[in-house]
């Protein structure tokens, strides 16, 4: 309890939200506390039992002129009727995060390859929002508005294809289009990385608003990474689904023993990214 006074006499001179929220707390703390000791209370001496009436006088003060501070009223007229009405206004401060929708947040050197053998060389940045690959060439900003023409997109050491993709069960199939980067090397096989961009946005208490408590509105976002997998170059993408037989099962039966002898002798573990990219190497070489 003295640790508790100490807080109420240094809040005093930055009187705050922060400070708000504390004398709330320990307003809620201390009628809890005198609760379970009404029963016992012959018990206590007659010192403890002012010095508790005293401190919960203290916050009941400072924690009633906190609430009729937040109070706001206002004068309604409805029909012939006319009353005033009292409601809380609650502290509301909204936290914003700049949110950068690219893959990497500058241009990188690289280079667009179509289908028709066209190339231009420039830099490039990938837009993860609007699933869109955006090019300096020369001194001309471009978009690329056509990237089923595309044959592949390198940007840095990183390469990219536009190509459909299915995922889901049988029940609920889901499908779309999009950029990939390919993480193995340019064969029948393809292991590839999706990447998404998902926005979140917290909402307050409701507690916190009926009351009106401060609360903080924020706005969070996340790279979602998916893998998948190509077994022929002019056919959808699919989930990479992990694991020794789930990944036998995407090769033809007849390279099966093959390939598992090629597991045990570089003791790959399947469970591992970089080990189903150095099998589906060794596949494609």
């Amino acid at each position: 309890m003295a640790r508790n006074i100490l807080i109420l006499l240094s809040g005093w001179p930055t009187w705050n939200q922060g400070c708000q929220m504390v004398f709330l707390r320990l307003f809620s703390s201390t009628l809890i506390h005198l609760n379970q000791q009404k029963s016992n209370s012959a018990r206590l001496p007659a010192c403890q039992r002012h010095f508790s009436g005293f401190i919960f006088a203290v916050l009941f003060f400072f924690t009633s002129t906190i609430i009729l501070a937040q109070q706001s009223s206002v004068y309604v007229t409805r029909g012939a009727e006319s009353f005033s009405m009292t409601y809380f206004k609650p502290f509301n401060k909204t936290v914003q995060h700049r949110l950068i929708p690219y893959l990497y947040p500058d241009f990188r050197e690289g280079y667009l390859l179509f289908a028709d053998g066209r190339m231009m060389e420039g830099r490039l940045r990938l837009d993860l929002h609007r699933n869109e690959m955006e090019a300096i060439v020369a001194n001309d900003s471009l978009l690329v508005t056509q990237p089923l023409l595309l044959e592949e997109a390198v940007m840095g050491n990183q390469l990219f294809i536009f190509t459909p993709w299915v995922a889901g069960g049988k029940g609920q199939p889901t499908a779309g289009i999009g950029f990939f980067e390919v993480l193995t090397n340019r064969g029948q096989f393809s292991v590839l990385l999706q990447r998404s961009l998902r926005v979140n946005k917290s909402r307050p208490s409701q507690a916190n608003v009926q009351l009106g408590l401060p609360y903080e509105e924020k706005v969070s976002f996340a790279i979602v990474e998916r893998l998948f997998y190509q077994s022929d170059p002019h056919q959808e993408a699919k989930p990479l689904k992990k694991g020794h037989r789930n990944i036998l099962k995407i090769f033809p039966s007849a390279e099966h023993e093959r390939l598992k002898i090629y597991v045990k002798s570089k003791k790959l573990n399947l469970h591992r990214t970089k080990d189903i990219i150095d099998l589906i190497n060794f596949y494609n070489s």
